[in-house]
């Protein structure tokens, strides 16, 4: 996925470059200086960062791990007497809780389309935004106008 946009930078790129901006600015908990991160401290043993690299290898594994289990359906059908559709139908402020810390929403759900006149045409305010060298189109939010936005 490589951006070949003239002047711009690809994702990896821009992360690796706030990676390196962060490394300069931590301080280092093993010798108290500024400019690199503990892993990579020059005093630091060779025994240690070994120790350091695989609970970071770990850490990764563990973030990476899928769940084979559907966690929506295994709720839904919880042999509990009564099922989560059946408390959601029967108690009012069940449903509002259940969505809101599960947050499912399927593609295309929850798209409200407003209707405006057709003598009452407005145009955004557009700009162009840098964030960490990264140049992107922006859109700005006046409140001068109803607009609609995308999570993506």
């Amino acid at each position: 996925m490589e951006d070949n946009r003239k002047g711009k930078m690809s994702r990896n790129e821009a992360l690796q470059k706030a990676h390196r901006a962060r490394e300069r600015k931590f301080r280092c908990r093993n010798c108290d200086t500024i400019g690199h991160f503990t892993a990579n401290c020059p005093t630091l043993p060779s025994k240690e960062k070994e120790r350091i690299m695989r609970a970071r290898e770990k850490s990764k594994e563990r973030k990476q791990k899928v769940f084979p289990v559907n966690l929506e359906e295994r709720i839904r059908n919880a042999p509990c007497g009564l099922s989560i559709e059946e408390a959601m139908k029967m108690m009012p402020g069940y449903k509002k809780n259940f969505s809101r810390v599960f947050k499912v929403v399927k593609k295309g759900e929850r798209i409200n389309y407003a209707r405006t006149s057709e003598k009452s045409k407005f145009t955004s305010m557009k700009t162009k935004a840098e964030i960490e060298d990264i140049e992107i189109d922006a859109i700005i939010d006046t409140g001068a106008a109803v607009s609609a936005i995308t999570r993506n």
